[in-house]
């Protein structure tokens, strides 16, 4: 039986690429490689992939608007980061500009081979996500679940606002608000608030607490400042105390 190998496409330059290649066998993936944003967006126009790895050393664009792009595009694929420094805030912007990992040039191969592995097992369980979630109150599959006025496709990686903006998501942003609107009002703590199947393991503390701080700051500039609330020493919860908009 011919098995699908994921498909990986990695942003760089070859002579940096410091073995990274190498440890990611060619017999468990299809790895194709860029050396510019121009081919990259050339390479996803033509294919569909499963994770792109991205330096942020490329010559022809900045990474900020690089990342962003990325994060913001409705592909299907994670977005894993090599930042050129140690330098922690650089890890954490890299983060809140959407990116669903970070790691430092100085990282070895074998970690980033094992955080390719980890962010695809992610994807698996992502894509066996039923095609809708649990509507409230009714226990039926529905494409779309609504809380308090706000509505979640998570098929789309979208969050609609009571006033009808749409607000555009990213994998790991729509698996948390899954969890938080599939139990209105039940806190979730951090081992529970990426997504149900998926080992927590694979997320520090402050790198779930960046995707929360990330996902509000998008809710906020719509006006849902009081829609995520976080309980002190257990974790997250939807605000049940928020007025119902229709």
């Amino acid at each position: 039986m011919n098995i699908q190998k994921p498909r990986l496409i990695i942003v760089g330059s070859p002579a940096d690429d410091g073995g990274v290649i190498t440890s990611l066998s060619r017999q468990l993936y299809d790895i194709d490689q860029a050396g510019t944003a121009q081919s990259l967006a050339a390479r996803l126009s033509e294919n569909i992939y499963d994770l792109v790895i991205l330096d942020t050393n490329i010559l022809d664009t900045d990474n900020v608007s690089l990342i962003q792009t990325l994060s913001s595009r409705n592909d299907s694929f994670y977005l894993l980061v090599r930042s050129e420094t140690d330098d922690q805030v650089d890890t954490v912007l890299a983060l809140e500009l959407g990116a669903d990992d970070c790691v430092t040039f100085s990282c070895s191969p074998r970690e980033i081979k094992a955080r390719v592995r980890a962010l695809l097992r992610r994807r698996k369980v992502h894509s066996h996500i039923p095609s809708g979630i649990l509507d409230e109150g009714t226990n039926v599959l529905a494409p779309e679940i609504a809380f308090r006025g706000w509505i979640l496709n998570a098929n789309k990686c979208q969050l609609l606002t009571p006033a009808g903006d749409v607000i555009a998501l990213t994998k790991t942003e729509s698996s948390i608000l899954v969890n938080l609107f599939a139990d209105p009002g039940l806190i979730k703590d951090r081992s529970d608030i990426i997504g149900k199947g998926i080992n927590s393991s694979d997320y520090d503390i402050r790198s779930i607490d960046v995707f929360v701080s990330r996902l509000r700051k998008k809710i906020y500039k719509h006006g849902g400042h009081s829609l995520i609330k976080t309980v002190r020493g257990r974790g997250y919860q939807l605000n049940t105390a928020i007025p119902c908009r229709p």
